[in-house]
């Protein structure tokens, strides 16, 4: 539901027909989309690679604590046992996002928000 309700937090030329028409979404979707460079467990950038930020105001905040949220799950254990691995010089095993899978959406929603 949030990225149904998102607008990309700056103005881009080839999803937004004007900077009019992008100002007009920012006013009427509560859900914010940045992209920013993904990082490797060692912290450095990812060539090629996104991550995506996603801020929420509004609606979408209510929405977010009292629908949206299915499951919050505590990585505490998993992140110090990457880093323990890191800093022994070994490639971490069992990373969080080798079990990640895409998320569902349509063509003209994944346009209007960048994911290629």
């Amino acid at each position: 539901m949030a990225l149904e309700n998102a607008v990309l937090s700056t103005f881009t030329p080839s999803v937004h027909s004007s900077r009019d028409e992008w100002q007009r979404l920012l006013g009427e979707k509560p859900v914010r989309i940045h992209w920013d460079p993904e990082r490797d467990y060692y912290l450095k950038i990812v060539n090629g690679v996104r991550a995506i930020q996603i801020g929420l105001s509004g609606e979408a905040v209510k929405h977010y604590v009292n629908e949206w949220v299915v499951r919050i799950e505590d990585m505490t254990d998993v992140a110090h046992r990457i880093s323990a691995e890191v800093k022994r010089g070994v490639k971490p095993s069992n990373l969080p996002g080798q079990i990640e899978t895409a998320y569902p959406g349509n063509p003209e929603l994944w346009h209007d928000l960048r994911v290629d």
